[in-house]
């Protein structure tokens, strides 16, 4: 199962793999890593130490490997290809999207006999991973030519039977009837005390000892201010004059 949307920018309604804000997500599960090495090594020596991480170094390690092959070699005499982010692509049928990946040559075999397209099985371009890897563009150009016109779970149970990974190319409002999402419990229900009855997806980690739950929501302008003012000692009066003069919410 995959997630994606079409482009309101573009007249293309191709769903786009990730239009998503990256840099801020990546850079803050790298923070969150990054300070668990940290936590672990003082464990291990004694010692703390001052971490300095920018979202620019956390994205460029994060995009890299995608889309920056032909930025890492610096000499000029090697054959320059598409980096695999060309590579991802979904696959129109009829009346939806499939994302399937055939990387080893079982699957490829496998996807282009769902597809109809068995000739290129043995075609000299794309025999072997190495050669579709340099005729990526060409082949997925071919495949997107040629692909043919049925239903997007005919294709999914074509491709399933000749066990090549694949799966529906969701709509947002798709995504939480999803039977796989169900099947996990990847969502949690509650009540907003502003917006009423609220989904959102639940911590991805599941610890086994420490679970971990969305307790509440996030606040509003200056809901736990008298928690806090509290918990550093300011009395109810000094925080009735805070309040007053506009210096807490």
């Amino acid at each position: 199962m995959a997630y994606a949307q079409s482009n309101p920018q573009s007249d293309d309604p191709e769903p786009q793999y990730v239009r998503q804000a990256v840099c801020d997500k990546v850079t803050a599960h790298v923070v969150a890593q990054a300070i668990t090495a940290a936590l672990f090594a003082r464990e291990r020596s004694g010692a703390g130490q001052h971490l300095q991480l920018s979202m620019l170094d956390s994205a460029l390690s994060f995009l890299w490997p995608d889309s920056m092959t032909n930025q890492v070699i610096l000499d000029d005499d090697f054959e320059r290809k598409a980096p695999i982010s060309n590579g991802y692509r979904t696959n129109r049928f009829k009346d939806g999207y499939v994302s399937a990946a055939a990387i080893t040559d079982d699957q490829f075999h496998g996807a282009m006999r769902a597809y109809g397209m068995p000739e290129l099985i043995d075609d000299p371009r794309f025999t072997t991973l190495v050669e579709r890897s340099e005729n990526l563009v060409e082949l997925l150009d071919l495949v997107a030519a040629n692909r043919p016109e049925i239903p997007a779970a005919e294709a999914i149970a074509r491709l399933e039977a000749e066990d090549v990974p694949c799966g529906p190319v969701h709509e947002p409002d798709e995504v939480a009837s999803d039977p796989q999402i169900v099947a996990a419990g990847c969502f949690e229900e509650g009540e907003h005390p502003v917006l009423g009855r609220i989904r959102q997806p639940r911590p991805p980690a599941r610890f086994e000892t420490t679970p971990s739950e969305l307790r509440r929501s996030a606040p509003s302008l200056g809901e736990h201010a008298d928690e806090i003012l509290a918990e550093i000692g300011i009395d109810e009066a000094a925080r009735a004059d805070l309040r007053a003069k506009g210096v807490v919410a």
